[in-house]
């Protein structure tokens, strides 16, 4: 057992879960033994919190979940937040109306929930997507009737804004629009999407913040992940170990490099630490 390492922060798609969205009973069985053993378990992700939740319903020994890409950090405990990392609200109204001139999916992250609005229910299955992916979002998402009389008052932080563009020459010209607004970096996750937070904030910006809070020193973290909203945390982790389906970016900074998403990579992973 690696008593060294005392948190474990680990991406969702396409590090814990396979390709249809679902999660083998190995890799369940090697994350919630590790959690009995005394590691701090990190969902550590671009999904909300609310969306994680439900993915992870069956785990029990979740310390602690990092959701749109580290803007929250929430305790698995208490459901309490203890972290926010907040958007320019002018950012984001003007985000929007930059997306709402294409066919595309707006997925606005308030809090521990994300909202949309009734065309990304219907864009949504036009992005290319798998279709488990998308009935997990829409499992949860909250819907709005209107995103300019949400994002109107004051009533509201965001933390991530997530766009799907249904035509892939859109995706380079809404990025080159967005990143022109100040104070924000447009990333892209997979072929369609583009995410943003506030400056160059990332997962392991919230890692790091949630380690100070719990005494937890950077090489005692370990990370796993397989793209590149993982690079920085991968990068920076004490231990950092890449899905064997990550982006070759993302290897050639691992700690080691486990098996893939759909041959319990996660499970390999953590059964080599606990043994």
């Amino acid at each position: 057992m690696r008593k060294d390492l005392k948190m474990i922060a680990i991406d969702l798609d396409g590090t814990l879960l396979r390709d249809d969205c679902t999660i083998s009973k190995r890799t369940r069985e090697a994350v919630e033994e590790a959690g009995r053993r005394g590691y701090r378990i990190v969902p550590t992700t671009g999904r909300s919190y609310r969306n994680t939740r439900f993915v992870l319903k069956e785990f029990q020994e979740i310390s602690y979940f990092i959701n749109g890409n580290g803007s929250v950090i929430t305790s698995g405990r208490t459901e309490d937040v203890l972290y926010f990392h907040e958007m320019d609200m002018d950012n984001v109204r003007e985000i929007y109306e930059l997306a709402a001139k294409y066919d595309a999916y707006v997925e606005i992250y308030a809090g521990q929930d994300a909202y949309m609005d009734a065309k990304g229910q219907e864009v949504i299955r036009r992005c290319g997507l798998p279709k488990e992916y998308c009935d997990q979002l829409l499992a949860t998402n909250r819907i709005t009737a209107d995103y300019r009389k949400l994002l109107a008052g004051d009533h509201i932080r965001v933390g991530k804004v997530h766009i799907l563009v249904s035509k892939m020459e859109e995706k380079d010209k809404l990025i080159r629009e967005i990143d022109l607004l100040p104070g924000v970096h447009p990333i892209s996750v997979i072929p369609n999407n583009i995410e943003v937070v506030q400056g160059r904030w990332s997962k392991w910006n919230a890692i790091a913040k949630l380690a100070d809070m719990v005494g937890v020193r950077q090489e005692e973290i370990m990370a796993v992940g397989d793209s590149n909203n993982d690079y920085e945390m991968l990068l920076y982790a004490g231990y950092s170990v890449a899905m064997g389906n990550a982006c070759d970016r993302v290897k050639e900074i691992s700690s080691a490099v486990t098996d893939t998403n759909e041959n319990d990579g996660v499970a390999k992973a953590i059964e080599h630490i606990l043994n």
